[in-house]
């Protein structure tokens, strides 16, 4: 029955079973990094004691010793406190979380013998029979996760180790944005190192606009003062203006004009003063 149960949940009840079962052993005795280390040993110990078919307890005591290992890191750490978390991990059936901490032993080996037979067996355990994946990221990571089940700070850039399969792929940024994927490992990849890329999905601040939306806003305003269109038509509105009073005026009141309006020459007058009142006014409209 319990093999059914999803990875993520089987880690995460047993996490939570070993912060329980710290705290309460704990609650008077002063944390070391050691001593932190010491226990975590002792539960990894007996994590691999259980049989295959006592899967459950063998994950809460697993998850035990990985708290323990975490807290003797983060107080201090070594090399030795990562390889157990590795151990921990691959117990707990997660070798990219796994790789994670290998390469955090790395980056505080001491190089004294207990650390290259351990490096040597380690790059075995965690590495063959699977395939490698650097996750290359367009931005700086603020965390990763494969399988719901997060890579320790300093290895998400690292080759990770994945078995043949399906793989869940969540991240976020330093900055805030997010990426959900999916990644398939197939056995021809088993033995090579592969690159996975992670573009993040942009997400929106405060006082921030969606530019994926139709942008709506007020109208832009108008720039203050007159610009160079509205003062060459006031000019030529009020020419026009004059024009048509001018000639209106000698056209329906000058007493020596010779033509009457029932004349040729006096139509063509009024067709004229007719196009300047249509220009003026169709200038004045444009301009507004």
């Amino acid at each position: 029955m319990f093999a059914r149960w999803p990875r993520a949940a089987l880690l995460a009840a047993a996490l939570t079973a070993s912060a329980l079962a710290t705290a309460e052993a704990r609650a008077d005795d002063p944390v070391t990094a050691a001593g932190e280390r010491s226990l975590g040993e002792r539960d990894l110990d007996a994590a691999r004691r259980f049989a295959p078919n006592e899967q459950i307890d063998r994950r809460v005591r697993a998850g035990r010793a990985l708290t323990h290992f975490m807290a003797s890191f983060e107080l201090a750490p070594s090399w030795q406190a990562a390889a157990g978390a590795l151990d921990a991990h691959l117990l707990l059936g997660s070798p990219a979380a796994a790789s994670g901490w290998y390469w955090l032993a790395a980056d505080h080996a001491d190089y004294s013998d207990a650390y290259l037979a351990w490096q040597k067996g380690a790059l075995s355990r965690v590495f063959d029979s699977r395939a490698a994946f650097t996750f290359e990221f367009s931005s700086a990571p603020q965390s990763l996760n494969i399988d719901g089940i997060p890579v320790a700070v300093g290895g998400e850039s690292r080759p990770l180790a994945l078995d043949v399969g399906e793989h869940s792929v969540t991240a976020s940024s330093v900055d805030g944005d997010t990426f959900q994927g999916r990644l398939r490992v197939e056995p021809a990849q088993v033995g090579g190192r592969h690159f996975y890329p992670v573009a993040w999905k942009r997400h929106l601040r405060a006082g921030e606009v969606d530019p994926d939306l139709p942008q709506i806003g007020p109208r832009k305003p108008a720039p203050e003062g007159m610009g160079a269109l509205q003062i060459v038509t006031i000019i030529t509105t009020v020419t026009l203006a004059s024009g048509i009073a001018v000639g209106g005026g000698y056209l329906l009141f000058g007493e020596d004009n010779p033509r009457g309006i029932d004349t040729p020459e006096g139509a063509a007058i009024v067709i004229t003063e007719l196009l300047l009142i249509g220009g003026g006014t169709t200038i004045a409209l444009i301009s507004d």
